[in-house]
């Protein structure tokens, strides 16, 4: 599936989750981490773009499918062809994004970036927590999650967006019946799914993000946590494997954020290290980015 090429793949390096000092204690207290509810992230727009472009390439499929007019008055015992009923759901689609079931752990590939410490930490009191995604990987799998990289240029994303609908909509139309049309439907929503939420806005590229998409039929709980200004659902990652007491979080790096007491910081992380038996395995580094907030 070319549609496929640009997104789920391996990271070739350490993937960074900016977060908190709250953040940070409860992932090691824990071994979990969060996966917010698309629809409650920092990108207003998040969905819309994809959605957009999904309605286009819909669009444009529509008259590859030669599909027969439907009369205007109906005789008693008419059904309608199946192929129409799919196509109207398709366009319905983008319309319940912004209330899907989906939710995401984001990563970056970048480890200390301005933008990031000030988006995603207090004034940059925080740290950003490298997963080394070899070991991370057989968890993802468990929890039935997908890893996926954000695609900014608008060209690639509708490149994708055309390819999907090409390659895993438009088969769905081949024998076609009123028995499976409902199966097939729910088959393309939970695919389309998973690719909308890898379609960011090209003024967030230089975060160079990474995602852990949960399904759109999960069956984990949904929590809440504060937001600043409202409650915001969750899921909750497990980072081991909660039958095994010995295993360690798969961390290769830290960086302490851009703060005065950075040293005294780096000192504490080590500390925390050493009682999780990491500290010979995970290096610990003070941002370089000379910021401050005042």
């Amino acid at each position: 599936m070319t549609w496929t090429k640009n997104i789920f793949k391996k990271p070739k390096g350490l993937l960074f989750h900016y977060t908190t000092i709250d953040g940070l204690i409860g992932i090691f207290k824990d071994k979990k981490i969060w996966a917010t509810s698309v629809s409650h992230l920092n990108d207003k727009k998040e969905l819309a773009i994809a959605a957009d472009m999904f309605r286009e390439a819909i669009a444009e499929l529509e008259p590859r499918l030669e599909l027969p007019g439907e009369p205007a008055l109906p005789p008693p015992g008419y059904e309608p062809d199946p192929r129409r009923k799919f196509l109207d759901a398709l366009r319905s689609f983008p319309d319940i994004a912004p209330e899907s079931k989906t939710f995401v752990c984001s990563f970056s590939g970048e480890g200390d970036q301005l933008s990031q410490w000030r988006g995603y930490t207090t004034g940059g009191y925080g740290f950003s927590i490298g997963f080394d995604y070899s070991r991370l990987e057989k968890h993802v799998s468990r929890q039935k999650l997908l890893l996926a990289k954000c695609l900014y240029k608008p060209a690639m994303q509708r490149e994708c967006i055309e390819r999907f609908v090409k390659e895993e909509i438009e088969p769905q139309f081949r024998g076609l019946t009123a028995d499976n049309t409902t199966r097939r439907m729910v088959e393309s929503l939970v695919l389309l799914f998973h690719v909308l939420p890898v379609l960011k806005h090209a003024s967030f590229k230089e975060e160079k993000e990474w995602r852990l998409i949960s399904s759109l039929h999960s069956d984990r709980l949904i929590k809440l946590r504060a937001g600043r200004v409202t409650l915001i659902p969750y899921h909750e990652f497990e980072l081991t494997d909660p039958n095994n007491k010995k295993e360690t979080l798969p961390i290769g790096m830290i960086y302490v954020g851009p703060s005065p007491n950075s040293a005294e910081s780096v000192i504490a992380i080590n500390a925390l290290l050493d009682q999780e038996g990491l500290s010979k395995s995970v290096e610990v580094r003070p941002s370089v980015i000379p910021y401050r907030e005042i």
